[in-house]
């Protein structure tokens, strides 16, 4: 009793918004804490000397169980909230998704009151024993978090099947690149990961968005046949650049053979 009597919980500063997140490393530590407890009162409750003392281990035993479950779905909420707010935090995607973006505002809201609350409260078996609105609050936000998982997922195969080199890079890459639509030069740094031999393009300095040269990793520079537009959805205009690099390559190739004929 004294040991959880004034136990808190821990919070971190959630970019500019304040402390509306689980501190990771020390949330990590009180559910360890919170294991070893529950197995030091199966211990006591094994004894055969437990009879004076049964009806107060077994209420420590019911706090104890609750509140370890309510922090393990807590932080897996919490993954989940943190996930999606980077996602739906980008114009871009939210600009796709309007129907997702608009829910997962309406769940931000939700955290953030349930954080301020909690952060408040402090005291980990007082806030998370006997809180019916905090117990039921979590599957909500998860429920609500898996819809908007689900139709981000189906986004995310969408554009894989539009531009299929982007099953060579992994969900969080492709938000990022997805993220930065409206800003071409903002991928230069995934180009290696989504083409094979390209490590930079060339874009031209009077008009941004279009696209001059590809560079490999070994510095060597080849100028497009023509030049590629980098303008409206991303996929698209990365087909256009893969047919561009393909022509561009095969008119060099024959050239080549054409001097060496000659």
């Amino acid at each position: 009793s004294e040991e959880w009597a004034d136990c808190p919980l821990a919070f971190i500063q959630f970019k500019s918004r304040g402390p509306i997140a689980l501190a990771g490393g020390d949330t990590a530590e009180l559910m360890e804490r919170l294991e070893e407890a529950q197995m030091s009162l199966g211990s006591m409750m094994a004894s055969r000397y437990i009879g004076p003392f049964r009806e107060g281990v077994q209420t420590w035993v019911a706090k104890l169980s609750t509140v370890s479950e309510v922090l393990e779905q807590w932080v897996h909420v919490q993954s989940m909230w943190i996930y999606l707010e980077a996602v739906f935090t980008s114009g871009d995607i939210a600009k796709q998704l309007p129907q997702e973006a608009k829910r997962f505002a309406s769940i931000d809201k939700q955290w953030e009151k349930m954080m301020a609350k909690a952060y408040e409260a402090r005291n980990v078996v007082q806030y998370c024993y006997g809180n019916d609105v905090l117990k039921n609050m979590l599957p909500h936000l998860l429920e609500q978090l898996e819809v908007c998982q689900k139709a981000l997922s189906g986004y995310l195969d969408q554009k894989r099947a539009a531009f299929p080199r982007f099953y060579f890079i992994s969900d969080a890459v492709l938000l990022e690149v997805l993220s930065h639509g409206s800003e071409p030069q903002a991928i230069q740094a995934h180009l290696s990961s989504i083409f094979d031999s390209i490590d930079a393009v060339t874009f031209d300095p009077v008009e941004p968005a279009s696209i001059l040269a590809i560079s490999s990793s070994d510095g060597q520079t080849i100028e497009l046949a023509k030049p590629v537009k980098a303008a409206g959805n991303i996929e698209e205009w990365l087909n256009v650049l893969l047919e561009a690099m393909r022509e561009t390559v095969r008119g060099a190739v024959q050239a080549a053979a054409l001097d060496c004929e000659a």
